[in-house]
C-alpha cells in the first residue's frame, strides 16, 4: 500500500508540545501518547508506515511498541529460527483494532 508522503503534517503528534511522550517509556506517557492517537485522522496511515518500514518504535498508531511485539510473536520454527514473522492476517486484526 503506498502511504501519503505528506500524512506526517496532518498527525496530532506532529504538533503536541509534548511530542516525547510518543518515544517515552513511562506509563503515563505511553496512555497521553495513545489518547492523542485516539483522536488523530491519521492513525492508520501511522502504523502502516511503522509497519512498512520494519521500524516499529515508541507509539504509532495508537498501538505501544510492546503491544506490537505482542501481537506480532510467533512461536519460531526449528528449520527457520524466526520468532517475528509478521503476516497479513495479523496487519488485518490490528488495523480493524486500530479503526
Amino acid at each position: 500500500m503506498a502511504l501519503a508522503s505528506n500524512w506526517k503534517r496532518n498527525a496530532l503528534c506532529a504538533s503536541d508540545p509534548k511530542q516525547y511522550t510518543w518515544w517515552s517509556y513511562d506509563k503515563d506517557d505511553i496512555a497521553y501518547a495513545k489518547q492523542g492517537c485516539s483522536r488523530c485522522s491519521v492513525r492508520a496511515e501511522c502504523f502502516l508506515s511503522a509497519w512498512e518500514s520494519d521500524e516499529f518504535y515508541g507509539i504509532n498508531g495508537g498501538i505501544s511498541e510492546f503491544e506490537f511485539l505482542l501481537k506480532t510473536w510467533k512461536k519460531s520454527k526449528k528449520e527457520s529460527n524466526v520468532n517475528w514473522k509478521r503476516t497479513d492476517r495479523d496487519l488485518q486484526r490490528i488495523m480493524r483494532e486500530i479503526a
